[in-house]
């Protein structure tokens, strides 16, 4: 508003999103290694997801309230998630080989895969358990 820099990062990698947390004093940075928090209020930041960071912004897949997203490690894709008891993400899904995705958007409950050879993979996550 007054052009002051409120705050400057250096992300220790390649961004790949930005999700403010809904009370706008920490951003979330999904980067090539993982998550890190950068924290407005206190200019700093902190490397690693947390559970308590990662269900509050609505561009965050949830799956039964746990947090999932799009991951590449080793030469392979795969989708993670954090579980409440776990202190690191973990596979819960892997891409195949020989799937090359190319880009991805993540949903509410969606992620979506944009391969080389032109397909659309949508997986869907299920919001409810089934009786």
């Amino acid at each position: 508003m007054n052009r002051t820099t409120i705050a400057t990062f250096t992300a220790s990698n390649r961004i790949h999103k930005l999700t403010f947390l809904p009370n706008k004093s920490q951003l979330m940075a999904r980067t090539d290694s993982g998550f890190q928090s950068l924290d407005l209020i206190n200019n700093c930041i902190t490397d690693g997801p947390t559970l308590e960071h990662l269900i509050q912004p609505p561009d965050i897949p949830l799956w039964h309230g746990v947090p999932v997203w799009f991951c590449w490690a080793d030469g392979q894709h795969y989708v993670a998630a954090l579980f409440s008891q776990r202190q690191t993400p973990v596979p819960v899904l892997w891409i195949p080989s020989d799937i090359h995705v190319m880009d991805c958007a993540q949903g509410s409950s969606m992620i979506a895969l944009g391969c080389e050879d032109g397909r659309i993979i949508l997986l869907r996550l299920p919001t409810s358990h089934l009786g």
